[in-house]
This record gives structure tokens, sequence and C-alpha cells, in this order.
């Protein structure tokens, strides 16, 4: 039955979702904005109701309009469960673009998609990733650039955050928490129960989540102001993944 109704609220955000595709390609920034991201944040937060996630901490933030939000990555849940907390467009790649499926979901949830493979046309493709940002538009994405089994946040990659170093924009680092699952705290032995990083099919690892009844998250946000960084030998990367590292609690 759960299987079923997430199915059925990703077919309604998708109906929900379409006739709005004209205007972001016309004006994306003023879609993503003010339409698209508030349809992904409502369906998050009902997807996660019934997946029985509960998420406590910082869900009441303040969010500053053109914000970059970054957080470390344990698997597709963290999309549901950013969405769900704050407003905004993530960048995704053009793999996922490629996708018939999930490239279509991606498109009309707003998603920047970018070629991360190829680094000459990387400084372009940020300049479209500063343009969403001086609109006002918020951008999440994840700088550890793969999901991972919990045991250590990895190295924040650097370019992504270029854009926010040359609008002088405060950055919000978001740690991500799995306290338990099913009553049991998260440990090496039930993580890949929620944490996905290819260990198994994505459908696979689906179908055993449907299983499962609850699943407690925390998250901490702290802001990274513009005026703690202003070199590379003072990068916002390590800056933020410092923060994040700190918050977080490794599952060991």
């Amino acid at each position: 039955m759960k299987t079923l109704i997430v199915a059925f609220l990703i077919i309604l955000y998708f109906i929900t979702s379409l006739p709005f595709y004209p205007l972001l390609i016309t004006a994306p920034g003023f879609a993503k904005k003010n339409i698209v991201s508030p349809i992904l944040s409502f369906y998050s937060r009902i997807i996660l109701k019934v997946l029985g996630i509960k998420v406590k901490g910082d869900i009441s933030f303040d969010i500053k309009p053109g914000s970059i939000i970054v957080a470390n990555h344990l698997g597709y849940l963290d999309l549901f469960l950013i969405s769900a907390v704050y407003k905004g467009c993530f960048i995704s790649t053009k793999e996922v673009q490629a996708d018939p499926i999930f490239g279509t979901l991606a498109t009309l949830g707003g998603c920047i998609f970018i070629e991360r493979r190829n680094k000459e046309n990387l400084k372009n493709e940020m300049k479209v990733v500063q343009e969403h940002l001086e609109q006002g538009v918020n951008v999440f994405f994840f700088p550890e650039a793969k999901s991972t089994n919990g045991e250590e946040v990895l190295r924040f990659k650097r370019p992504f955050f270029t854009p926010a170093m040359n609008l002088n924009k405060d950055i919000l680092a978001v740690t991500i928490n799995f306290k338990s699952v099913d009553g049991q705290k998260v440990t090496p032995f039930n993580r890949d129960q929620v944490f996905w990083y290819r260990q198994n099919s994505l459908l696979e690892h689906i179908k055993g989540l449907m299983a499962i009844k609850s699943i407690d998250i925390e998250i901490q946000a702290e802001y990274l102001k513009h005026g703690d960084y202003s070199t590379q030998a003072n990068h916002p990367a390590e800056l933020a993944q410092r923060i994040v590292s700190a918050n977080y609690v490794p599952v060991i």
C-alpha cells in the first residue's frame, strides 16, 4: 500500500508540475522560485510522512533568498528531506537529465543540469547557477559529489562553490544525521536499509525501504558567512566541510 501511495504522489507531482514547463523554459528563475520549488517542497513533505520519516532540528531555519545550501549525502532520501525543509532547486547531472523517467521529474523539479565530466565547460555552467542565485532562487547541492555509507564526510568539491564566491553569498551548511530505523539506532548493521550508495539496485533498495515503519532524522544548519572566506587559501568548500563534519555522527 505504501508503495502505491508514493507512486501515486509522484504521478500527481508530475501532473501538477507539467503545466508550468513552458514557464520553466521562458522564465526559469521566476518559475523555480515562486512555483516549482513550493510544489516540490509540498509533495516532498507528504512523501516523508508516508514513509514514516520524522525530521527534527533546524527545520524552521530562516533562509535568505538566493542561498546556496550544501549537505552531506547518504542516499536518495536526502533529496526529499532537503526539498521538504528548504525551498529551492538542485544541481544535477546531464546523466540524470538523459533518463526518460528521472530526467523528466528532475526537469519539472527545476534542476540545473551540468556536465561534470567536462571541466572546460564547467565555468559556463556555474554562470547559470550564478544567474539563479541572482534571481533569488535557492540552490542545493551535495559537494561530496556522491552518496556514502555514512562512515565519514568526504572532501567537498571546490568548483560548485564558485558562484557563492563570485556573489559573496552566505552558504548554509546542513548536516544530516539518521538517528534510528524502526526505533533502533542506525549502525553498520542496519544503515543499508536507509542509506543508498549503489550497494544494490535502486528498485531493490526501495522495496526494502517500503517495509520500514519509522525513520528518525536530525538536521543541523549553520550559515557560513561570506566574510569568513575570501581566498583560495580560505576556501568555502573546506570551511563548509569542517562545519558539517563537526556536526556529523559517523556510522561506525
